[in-house]
Protein backbone atom coordinates (compact mmCIF):
# COMPACT_ATOMS: atom_id res chain seq x y z
CA UNK A 1 0.00 0.00 0.00
CA UNK A 2 2.84 2.42 0.97
CA UNK A 3 4.22 2.06 -3.06
CA UNK A 4 0.98 2.55 -3.91
CA UNK A 5 1.15 5.94 -2.15
CA UNK A 6 4.06 7.04 -2.63
CA UNK A 7 4.55 6.56 -6.84
CA UNK A 8 1.12 7.36 -7.07
CA UNK A 9 0.35 3.86 -9.28
CA UNK A 10 -0.35 0.61 -9.10
CA UNK A 11 2.15 -0.17 -11.76
CA UNK A 12 5.57 -0.78 -9.46
CA UNK A 13 7.74 -2.01 -12.68
CA UNK A 14 6.47 1.39 -14.29
CA UNK A 15 7.11 3.61 -11.59
CA UNK A 16 10.62 1.97 -10.25
CA UNK A 17 11.84 -0.28 -12.97
CA UNK A 18 11.33 -3.84 -14.53
CA UNK A 19 13.49 -5.73 -12.41
CA UNK A 20 14.92 -9.14 -13.11
CA UNK A 21 12.01 -10.18 -15.49
CA UNK A 22 13.30 -10.75 -19.27
CA UNK A 23 16.04 -13.20 -18.71
CA UNK A 24 14.81 -16.15 -20.70
CA UNK A 25 14.19 -19.47 -18.54
CA UNK A 26 15.39 -22.87 -19.18
CA UNK A 27 13.40 -25.97 -17.57
CA UNK A 28 16.83 -27.57 -17.04
CA UNK A 29 19.26 -24.86 -15.66
CA UNK A 30 18.81 -22.25 -12.54
CA UNK A 31 18.38 -19.50 -14.72
CA UNK A 32 17.82 -16.98 -11.80
CA UNK A 33 20.33 -14.16 -11.12
CA UNK A 34 22.32 -13.58 -7.57
CA UNK A 35 21.09 -11.75 -5.15
CA UNK A 36 22.64 -8.81 -3.16
CA UNK A 37 23.78 -6.42 -6.18
CA UNK A 38 21.48 -3.50 -4.46
CA UNK A 39 23.09 -3.66 -1.29
CA UNK A 40 25.18 -0.87 -2.24
CA UNK A 41 21.23 1.58 -1.99
CA UNK A 42 20.80 0.42 1.10
CA UNK A 43 17.03 1.20 2.53
CA UNK A 44 16.46 3.05 -0.41
CA UNK A 45 14.65 2.67 -3.79
CA UNK A 46 16.29 2.24 -7.30
CA UNK A 47 18.27 -0.13 -9.19
CA UNK A 48 21.61 -2.04 -9.12
CA UNK A 49 24.14 -0.64 -11.51
CA UNK A 50 24.82 -4.61 -12.99
CA UNK A 51 23.52 -7.59 -11.78
CA UNK A 52 24.85 -11.10 -12.52
CA UNK A 53 23.39 -13.87 -14.08
CA UNK A 54 24.87 -17.47 -13.63
CA UNK A 55 23.97 -20.22 -16.18
CA UNK A 56 25.79 -23.56 -16.30
CA UNK A 57 28.74 -22.01 -14.94
CA UNK A 58 28.75 -18.80 -17.20
CA UNK A 59 28.23 -15.51 -15.42
CA UNK A 60 27.08 -12.67 -17.36
CA UNK A 61 26.71 -9.38 -16.22
CA UNK A 62 23.58 -6.81 -16.88
CA UNK A 63 23.22 -3.34 -16.31
CA UNK A 64 19.45 -2.97 -18.82
CA UNK A 65 16.02 -2.28 -17.87
CA UNK A 66 14.61 -5.90 -17.25
CA UNK A 67 18.02 -7.91 -16.25
CA UNK A 68 18.51 -6.25 -13.26
CA UNK A 69 17.58 -5.80 -9.57
CA UNK A 70 15.79 -3.43 -8.45
CA UNK A 71 15.21 -2.45 -4.43
CA UNK A 72 12.87 -1.08 -2.78
CA UNK A 73 13.22 0.46 0.42
CA UNK A 74 16.06 -2.06 1.11
CA UNK A 75 14.05 -5.38 -0.12
CA UNK A 76 15.42 -6.68 -3.34
CA UNK A 77 13.58 -7.89 -6.30
CA UNK A 78 10.22 -7.35 -4.60
CA UNK A 79 8.50 -8.78 -7.23
CA UNK A 80 10.14 -11.63 -7.95
CA UNK A 81 13.62 -12.81 -9.84
CA UNK A 82 12.75 -13.80 -13.22
CA UNK A 83 8.98 -15.27 -13.14
CA UNK A 84 8.64 -16.31 -9.52
CA UNK A 85 6.83 -13.87 -8.10
CA UNK A 86 6.55 -13.08 -4.51
CA UNK A 87 3.27 -11.94 -3.02
CA UNK A 88 4.03 -11.49 0.78
CA UNK A 89 4.75 -13.26 3.88
CA UNK A 90 2.46 -15.90 5.00
CA UNK A 91 2.69 -16.15 9.12
CA UNK A 92 0.63 -19.05 10.69
CA UNK A 93 -0.06 -18.73 14.65
CA UNK A 94 -0.16 -22.57 16.14
CA UNK A 95 0.20 -21.72 20.07
CA UNK A 96 -0.62 -19.70 22.31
Amino acid sequence: MLAIIEFGTLNGQEAIEMGISNIATNTNINCSSITGSTASLGNTTGHANETINEKNGVNTSYNENGYRAISYRGMENPWGNIWKMVGGVIIVGRGT
